[in-house]
């Protein structure tokens, strides 16, 4: 016996004609946004020119690199990888290909939701859920960035459901690509990822650890609703604090060692233990600066972020030495200085020592700005 948050009559309802809608009413609404509005050619600016940077030297054999014989660990490196991947197939510097690719990803995405709203409640929820995600203002706005938000929100997404799979069906399946997606997110997202590790903690540990007060096998989490029958399709009879343990563990192993790959590569190139970036004592000195306003802003003057020759591809993005001009971005100053070749990783503590500085130079103007820090 199954019961659902809410009584579902589905009678009539053709479920892939409505995913079909969904998918094309998400695509179109995101094509028609960026044709008319943001434009399938517009050129890169600010973080964007990094990643084109980037992912033009690994098109070019160099690697992960900002210019040849220089490793980064500026940003993490799945959506770098992903534009690399678009150009081997419709050439660098091809803008149009990228953003029609993060539309059908877009597209995709929104179908994922439907998929998760549906194990959670019922078609029509699932619908609603859906459309709602097609028709938000935020995702189809970014849809037209070269930013790596709509790979992101993806790998949320299929990470999200296969949580929910595992719950329904705990297979090692299921699991290690709950863990394997979370990973995936984490190189996408950078840092912020660890926030991800109590998440699953508490995922598996509170679904599948035995309550007192019903049988293990009895409780059916995608519907929060209770089956005295105790023959649902969920975890199976039995389940007990070890199996919690053993599928919060596995989940937790293969998002780490999907995220270890990075790590690994990082200590090769710098030998020094990074995770995934070096771009947190970057964000730590622009929030706090004398122009600092609670969020990250720039130490000295807007940089330049749009240059002519940009137009040229990829292989020919504006060079650093002018791009950086400013003194806000320091760790590109550094890297590219004469006077010594420093590395993300030093950069990244020179950027926390400016920030530290300037915190004990101005503790009353520091404590005036954590106000603002917790509105924004």
């Amino acid at each position: 016996m199954t019961t659902y948050i809410l009584e579902k009559d589905d009678r009539g309802f053709n479920e892939k004609k409505i995913i079909f809608i969904i998918f094309f009413l998400a695509v179109a609404i995101r094509f028609l946004y960026i044709y008319f509005l943001s434009g399938f050619n517009t050129l890169p600016g600010m973080d964007e020119v990094f990643y084109q940077r980037v992912a033009g030297n690994i098109v070019d054999g160099f690697g992960f690199v900002v210019k040849e014989g220089i490793p980064t660990t500026k940003k993490p490196p799945v959506y770098p990888y992903f534009m690399a991947l678009v150009s081997v197939f419709f050439g660098k510097g091809n803008f149009l290909a990228l953003r029609i690719v993060q539309i059908l990803l877009g597209g995709i995405s929104t179908v994922i939701i439907y998929f998760i709203a549906k194990k959670l409640a019922n078609n029509k929820i699932a619908l609603i859920s859906s459309l709602l995600v097609s028709l938000d203002p935020f995702l189809i706005y970014i849809s037209g960035w070269i930013l790596a938000h709509i790979v992101i929100y993806l790998f949320i997404s299929l990470a999200v459901f296969f949580c929910l799979k595992t719950i329904d069906e705990p297979s090692a399946r299921n699991q290690i690509l709950s863990g394997v997606f979370w990973g995936l997110v984490g190189l996408s997202l950078g840092y912020n990822s660890f926030l991800f590790y109590p998440y699953i903690c508490v995922w598996g540990l509170i679904i599948f650890w035995p309550n007192p007060v019903r049988k293990p096998a009895s409780f059916h989490p995608e519907t929060l609703s209770l089956d005295k029958s105790n023959k649902s399709p969920g975890f199976s009879n039995g389940a007990n604090r070890k199996n919690a343990l053993k599928i919060t563990t596995t989940v937790f192993l293969a998002m780490t060692l999907t995220i270890s790959i990075w790590t690994i590569r990082n200590y090769i190139a710098y030998k020094k233990f990074i995770p995934i970036v070096t771009n947190s004592g970057y964000r730590f000195r622009g929030s706090n600066n004398p122009r600092a306003q609670g969020y990250w802003t720039p130490s000295s003057g807007s940089p330049r972020f749009y240059f002519a020759n940009t137009a040229r591809g990829w292989g020919d993005a504006p060079d650093w030495e002018t791009w950086a001009g400013e003194a806000d971005y320091l760790w590109l100053d550094l890297l590219f200085s004469e006077k010594k070749d420093y590395n993300d990783y030093e950069i990244n503590l020179l950027n926390y020592k400016a920030g530290l500085n300037w915190i004990k130079e101005n503790p009353i103007d520091w404590l005036k700005l954590l106000p603002k820090k917790f509105y924004h």
